[in-house]
């Protein structure tokens, strides 16, 4: 993608147009800091775009919207130092984005035209990891929120802070209509993170994920585990990995600091195991993976039914996602320190690859294949 290639749609930053431009029949040259996307793989991809925003680089961050060769459908530059994170097509057609430089996240339509954002209501922050758009209209989202908390009890200060994961969702209208807070309903002593000092970062949610029954499914990376949450009451109704958890695993020994939640069609589960060591998993030598689970709810058992671990492995400490595509592949985000986003067949076969230069580029939240 070089500064000289034409042929691009052209659009500026909703956020920060001084006039309206059509996103149809206009053409810029690409920028000179457009991510160069190196492409792999030999597969049937799925239909559809990909859809990424680079973050924290060398030098500007971008929206973009790709094809299987990494020429740009589209991209807004967000500026230095003040990322888009997560953007991705909601089920209501629009996409959405968190912009950290205003702390909200931010929708647009097909026509690239701001026409909505989303913000937690009664707290200080907005979190930039998730936010979920229902086919009611009402969306989900995360709040980091700090509390004042005595940890004197369990070997911690008596005038700790400690960060509670809070989840929020709201109507069209933003009036909040639930929200629940996991220092409530979860003990900080189910954290594989230390709660001794000042700030105890116990459970640092990453992924909300409404399930087939109404109720909420929350991914909680500090204490390695996924919580479902009652939509009525709030109770916690079952916990999955970590020390507290509920349920027998039959052919897998677990996961670790996982991101992604995602209830399938057919039931199933499936999420990133970024793999990270701690107490209790036996996994000597770091790799990640993406992972399928049948879950049984009633008798409390978890089966593997499908992985992809990449060859040779990538370790994705941080960050990362998997996406279920509607002809049975699957797109994996790895996250950090590598930037790479792969396409698998159900068969493990790598029907596409790409990859960005992460001390130039940056990083990739999440990689997504959606119809555009």
């Amino acid at each position: 993608m070089a500064s000289e290639m034409a042929g691009i749609p052209s659009v500026t930053s909703p956020a920060r147009a001084t006039s309206a431009i059509t996103a149809t029949n206009r053409y810029v040259t690409a920028p000179g800091d457009l991510p160069q996307i190196h492409i792999t793989g030999t597969g049937s991809t799925a239909p559809g775009y990909i859809f990424l925003s680079t973050m924290w680089s060398a030098g500007g961050s971008y929206l973009l919207i790709v094809d299987d060769l990494g020429q740009p459908v589209y991209y807004q530059s967000m500026g230095v130092g003040h990322p888009g994170v997560d953007f991705k097509k909601q089920p209501d057609g629009t996409l959405t984005w968190f912009d950290i430089l205003s702390g909200q996240h931010r929708a647009m339509d097909q026509a690239y035209a701001l026409t909505n954002t989303w913000a937690m209501s009664g707290f200080a922050t907005t979190d930039l990891h998730e936010l979920r758009v229902l086919t009611n209209g009402n969306a989900l989202m995360m709040s980091y929120n700090e509390v004042p908390f005595d940890l004197s009890a369990v070997g911690g200060m008596a005038n700790a802070i400690v960060e509670d994961i809070v989840i929020q969702e709201q109507d069209p209208l933003k009036n909040p209509v639930f929200t629940w807070s996991g220092l409530a309903h979860l003990p900080v002593t189910a954290s594989y993170e230390s709660v001794i000092g000042p700030i105890a970062l116990a459970y640092h949610g990453n992924a909300i994920e409404q399930d087939t029954d109404g109720n909420l499914l929350l991914s909680n990376r500090h204490t390695a585990q996924i919580v479902k949450i009652d939509r009525a009451t709030g109770g916690v109704l079952w916990k999955l990995g970590g020390r507290d958890n509920d349920f027998t695993f039959v052919n897998d020994t677990g996961f670790s600091y996982q991101h992604d939640i995602r209830r399938l069609e057919n039931g199933h589960i499936t999420l990133f195991d970024n793999g990270n060591p701690r107490d209790g998993f036996p996994r000597p030598t770091p790799y990640s993976r993406a992972v399928e689970y049948e879950i049984d709810e009633v008798t409390r058992v978890i089966t593997r039914v499908w992985e992809y671990r990449s060859s040779p492995d990538i370790y994705g400490a941080f960050m990362d996602n998997v996406q279920r595509l509607p002809n049975g592949n699957t797109f994996i985000g790895w996250g950090g320190p590598a930037t790479i986003g792969t396409e698998v067949t159900p068969g493990g076969e790598v029907a596409l690859e790409m990859s960005i230069d992460q001390p130039t580029y940056g990083y990739n939240y999440r990689w997504f294949r959606f119809p555009w």
